[in-house]
């Protein structure tokens, strides 16, 4: 989604509901503000960056060429592309299509990448690259990667939204798949609930806006919570006011458990605990994932995702590189209160620091190096053990 504003107090007057509506894209570029001849810049203390504040899938552009470069590195054959505004914009509509055009996808063959930069699929932007690389846009895609790993005696790594996750190695040997196997489809509709089958590469926002837009309750609180379904199910996200695990409503899934072989299990299987499921044990790929959902109205849930945004933005660091909760908490003990007692907050090794907002986020203020978050990572497991003794263990993964 391409979006030129249009007016300084449109802008500003709308500027939530304008973050809203374009954070439900894959990814969005915002342009500047184009002005209306009844108003100047100073008047307002509004800018198109306000827009991207807090959504990590929309992005300010400052001119047309530049947007022009940026869409012909991100754009992949399949991809729609809006553009909407008052201004200018739908006369770049000849190059985006020629963008589109050149980017044609070999249908039969897998798209596999040598030496991939991961910078852009991990949120704690740390530098590495992939041996092997390969964007899984279907289900075909996921299976038949998986394949190819085991026919060319590969190492497998799955990467879903790269939130959760700390890449400290400068290479990675074998392949690394990142999913981005998108699809939702409602099974059943009756009266008081739904089926969903949600694809393990559905970005848990937009499946957050779609279920509350449309009065289905189970996930709301989960507003603002980066990744897909696939790694949310992996590590049963959770949400603490009130407790909620992203497993809860979850009534059956289909895995890939070994070469060509499809299971289809149900809820029993993953063995749902505290930031645990199965697949860490068994590294099986998720595919799809079966929720019920009861329905409600939706004024009731949009008041819930507000809330649970409200808290986080208030109590966890935001438009920051960072993995999210770096360590798991220990007995109800919090693994953030315990490095704050630590005295760790702010606490830095290289460009890499506790955040001072809440001491379980570790970020990166440029570029880190991954010895120096492991340093920093073995120091406030000593300090805390020294202090408290306990050992904390890392929630995040690291690679």
């Amino acid at each position: 989604m391409i979006f030129q504003p249009h007016t300084y107090s449109r802008t500003r007057f709308l500027l939530k509901e304008f973050q809203e509506s374009l954070a439900s894209a894959d990814t969005g570029f915002i342009l500047p503000i184009f002005a209306s001849a009844r108003e100047k810049m100073n008047q307002f203390k509004v800018d198109s960056r306000d827009i991207i504040k807090g959504r990590g899938n929309l992005f300010y552009i400052e001119s047309d060429n530049r947007l022009i470069k940026k869409l012909d590195e991100v754009i992949e054959g399949g991809d729609v592309v809006f553009t909407m505004g008052a201004g200018n914009v739908y006369k770049l509509k000849d190059k985006i299509i020629k963008i589109i055009n050149s980017k044609t996808r070999i249908t039969n063959e897998l798209k596999i990448e040598k030496n991939k930069d991961l910078i852009q699929f991990n949120t704690l932007k740390t530098n590495s690259t992939a041996e092997y690389f390969l964007e899984a846009k279907t289900r075909k895609d996921l299976i038949e990667g998986k394949e190819y790993a085991l026919k060319n005696r590969l190492p497998l790594f799955i990467l879903a939204g790269g939130s959760n996750l700390a890449i400290v190695k400068e290479k990675i040997s074998g392949l690394v798949i990142k999913n981005s196997y998108r699809e939702l489809k409602i099974l059943e509709d009756n009266k008081d609930n739904v089926l969903l089958s949600v694809s393990s590469g559905y970005p848990v926002s937009k499946l957050v806006s779609e279920t509350v837009e449309k009065g289905y309750q189970g996930f709301e609180y989960y507003k603002g919570l980066p990744g897909t379904v696939g790694g949310a199910v992996y590590m049963n996200s959770k949400w603490i006011k009130p407790m909620n695990c992203f497993g809860t409503n979850l009534v059956s899934a289909y895995l890939i458990s070994g070469p060509g072989k499809i299971s289809k299990v149900d809820k029993r299987y993953f063995k749902f605990a505290y930031d645990y499921s199965i697949l860490q044990k068994t590294k099986e790929i998720l595919l799809e994932a079966v929720f019920q959902l009861k329905k409600t109205d939706p004024k009731i849930l949009k008041k819930r995702s507000e809330s649970a945004f409200e808290y986080r933005k208030k109590t966890q660091p935001m438009g920051v590189k960072t993995s999210g909760c770096f360590f798991k908490n220990v007995n109800e003990k919090s693994a953030g209160h315990m490095i704050d007692q630590a005295g760790l907050k702010g606490f830095s090794v290289g460009d890499f620091f506790v955040s001072p907002v809440h001491a379980n986020f570790i970020i990166n203020r440029g570029s880190g190096k991954g010895r120096d978050l492991l340093e920093l990572t073995r120091i406030i497991k000593a300090e805390v053990k020294n202090k408290f003794g306990v050992e904390l263990e890392e929630e995040v993964i690291i690679i």
